[in-house]
């Protein structure tokens, strides 16, 4: 409602939602040079990740900062990324890649990031368990 009180804001400038927009442009670029030159999925799958969070990651680190990829309690926001890049990597496998398509990959990761914002998903938790010795 625009005449309600706005919610208090918890996140620090640099981690908000619209700085993390740039990170879906990063991994469909990485995308798109490994499959130009001809890397097979799983390299298609580290040079998109790695071009999408390791500057975020590289700056939190500087700043003594735990990256938000990192950290579960925070909104999704590195799925919407993979998302994005894995449909413009097989866009691009089907050559069907082009100014249309490339924005339709965009808004099916922009549609995903926004979801998460507005249902608030996180990403799973790993649980380690911890072995008990048997009683004698």
């Amino acid at each position: 409602m625009p005449w309600s009180r706005p919610r208090r804001r918890t996140e620090t400038p640099s981690s908000a939602p619209p700085s993390r927009s740039p990170t879906w442009a990063f991994g469909v670029s990485g995308a798109l040079l490994a499959v130009r030159k001809g890397y097979d999925l799983i390299g298609l799958s580290v040079l998109a990740f790695a071009t999408a969070f390791g500057g975020g990651v590289i700056r939190d680190l500087l700043a003594n900062r735990t990256p938000p990829v990192l950290r579960p309690d925070q909104d999704l926001y590195a799925v919407p990324a993979i998302i994005g890049a894995t449909t413009s990597a097989l866009l691009l496998h089907f050559d069907s890649y082009n100014t249309l398509t490339g924005g339709a990959a965009f808004l099916v990761a922009l549609s995903v990031r926004l979801l998460a914002l507005r249902f608030h998903w996180h990403t799973t938790v790993a649980v380690a368990k911890t072995l008990r010795r048997p009683k004698r």
